[in-house]
């Protein structure tokens, strides 16, 4: 790198050379930090055509009910959001909702941890700590509200 003491005393000679400078480094890029609901990245191993498996466990702090925390075992299997195939166009089974969707898949499937209504909420509010749309999030959680009863395991 040229620095100014490395250039000679101007007597003339340099008289129209520019001499270019390196630009200073550019400055960190501002971190996106996930909302500190999430615990954990959500780590993945891809199964088959739809299917994912949590590779860590996954853990998301709730406010809702008694729950306090989910925790999602490494090992658990999803199909993120269990959207129609007729509406992928505009809500496909992955999108910014995706970690809502794992955690709601897991609460509905696993027997004992969640009544339907707190597993709905929970994706609610999972949803909203991502940062999902109004219009998104509602009609997700609309959605398993009204239709998801029969995926519902439960028990609770």
């Amino acid at each position: 790198m040229v620095t100014a003491d490395d250039l000679p005393k101007d007597n003339g000679a340099l008289k129209g050379i520019r001499v270019q400078m390196p630009a200073p480094p550019a400055p960190p890029a501002k971190s996106v930090l996930a909302d500190p609901r999430f615990l954990d990245a959500l780590v993945l191993e891809y199964i088959d055509g739809h299917t994912w498996k949590v590779v860590n466990e996954f853990v998301y702090k709730t406010d809702v009910g008694t729950l306090d925390m989910v925790k999602v075992p490494a090992g658990f299997e999803t199909d993120f959001a269990s959207v129609p195939k007729v509406f992928w166009n505009v809500m496909p089974p992955t999108g910014q909702y995706g970690k809502a969707a794992v955690i709601h898949d897991y609460l509905y499937r696993t027997p004992h941890i969640a009544s339907k209504a707190d597993a709905d909420s929970v994706f609610k509010e999972a949803m909203t700590a991502l940062g999902v749309g109004w219009w998104t999030r509602n009609t997700m959680y609309q959605g398993v509200h009204l239709f998801g009863g029969g995926a519902y395991k439960g028990g609770l």
